[in-house]
């Protein structure tokens, strides 16, 4: 989640940063439709074709996670599974650094997939069914995939530490945390049950298209190294304990 001061709508700076882009804008105006999270993502018009912008403040590591991000898409676009692609700035870069009068920003864009959002859909067995397959695919390549700059479960394990630190929490959440940490750490890690996943495999981040009968995954951002059990507990949107138990 990006810090309150970047939580709203900056239809000048989404407009500034749009120009590194080849679009079919004429005015901030036009950038109304929008969400703000851990980035903020603007949707805009090239011709007929629909695209999102993406943008965050400045870091060093989100700098490198974002080329590991980019470099993972690549990675599973080359091996033939289905993602987003990724736009090329009038740099003819996949990902631009620019200042700004509000400060330095990471830009990306990505093309709206074929399909329509999965979430919509009235789902079937074989929807369902073809959802997992993708899950399974995505996780046998993540098994076949060179290393990527991505975050690892140490790396949350340590932000939320230091969150806690930042806001004086309580000996208890300490406590809570080391529970959780040295419990993660404890389960043996092998290239079967640990690498890297999408986090957020939710029907939200996929397109289906119809004519193909096929899901298009996009939203890596959140990716990371982690369990493989972690994207089946996100997709099944059940309780991680009743997973792993199975």
């Amino acid at each position: 989640m990006l810090k309150l001061k970047h939580l709203f709508n900056n239809q000048d700076l989404a407009f500034m940063l749009l120009q590194n882009y080849h679009h079919s804008v004429f005015s901030k105006e036009e950038l109304s439709n929008f969400r703000i999270s851990a980035n903020a993502v603007y949707k805009y018009k090239l011709e007929d074709s629909l695209n999102y912008m993406r943008f965050t403040p400045y870091t060093a590591d989100k700098e490198k996670f974002l080329i590991g991000e980019l470099n993972y898409i690549n990675f599973l676009s080359n091996k033939e599974y289905n993602v987003v692609n990724i736009n090329s700035s009038k740099n003819n870069n996949q990902y631009e650094r620019k200042n700004t009068p509000w400060g330095e920003y990471l830009v990306t864009s990505f093309a709206k997939a074929e399909g329509i959002k999965a979430n919509t859909l009235s789902l079937s067995e074989t929807h369902i069914r073809d959802f997992g397959n993708a899950l399974g695919r995505l996780h046998q390549l993540s098994k076949l995939s060179i290393d990527f700059d991505r975050p690892d479960m140490d790396n949350i394990f340590t932000n939320v530490y230091n969150i806690l630190e930042n806001y004086n929490a309580p000996s208890s959440a300490y406590i809570e945390l080391d529970l959780i940490r040295n419990y993660f750490q404890s389960i043996s890690k092998s290239k079967n049950n640990y690498g890297i996943i999408h986090y957020d495999f939710e029907l939200d981040n996929a397109f289906y298209d119809s004519l193909s009968k096929a899901y298009t995954i996009f939203d890596f951002d959140d990716s990371m190294y982690h369990f493989y059990v972690m994207d089946i507990n996100q997709a099944l949107a059940v309780d991680v304990k009743l997973v792993v138990a199975f």
